[in-house]
């Protein structure tokens, strides 16, 4: 459907964009990840995101990263200001461990307890998240 152009790799965070679809796809790469190590992946995320400014967002979760608390928190705090002015959907692709899965969860609802106006959709299928992100284009 939705050809990503690789932009960036590590050994914890793959980025890449769909320019056809104006996608930007982050995959969280491992399940245990130091919450330190997490903020540096997304500070580079962010360097990535604000030249693009994309549409929408898909975060691939399938690596089974657990999101604790404290770091849900300042995900949310810190992600919101950054990208609600220029997303319209956020699709979230969703390990099928229970731990995995409501911490994605429990940082959404962190989100939009911050008055984030945006569509959240839990799936762990990436055409049916892209469709989904896609509708009426």
């Amino acid at each position: 459907m939705s050809k990503f152009n690789l932009i960036s790799r590590s050994e914890f965070m793959l980025i890449e964009y769909a320019p056809d679809y104006d996608i930007l796809k982050n995959s969280w790469l491992k399940r245990s990840i130091a919450d330190e190590i997490a903020k540096e992946e997304l500070f580079k995320w962010v360097e990535i995101f604000k030249p693009i400014k994309p549409k929408y967002l898909l975060t691939d979760m399938t690596g089974g990263f657990i999101i604790l608390p404290d770091m849900q928190e300042w995900m949310a705090h810190y992600l919101h200001p950054i990208v609600s002015p220029y997303i319209t959907k956020w699709a979230f692709l969703l390990h099928s461990d229970v731990f995995s899965s409501v911490s994605v969860q429990m940082t959404v609802e962190v989100i939009q307890d911050l008055g984030f106006e945006r569509e959240f959709f839990d799936m762990n299928d990436e055409e049916e998240a892209i469709s989904w992100l896609i509708v009426g284009e």
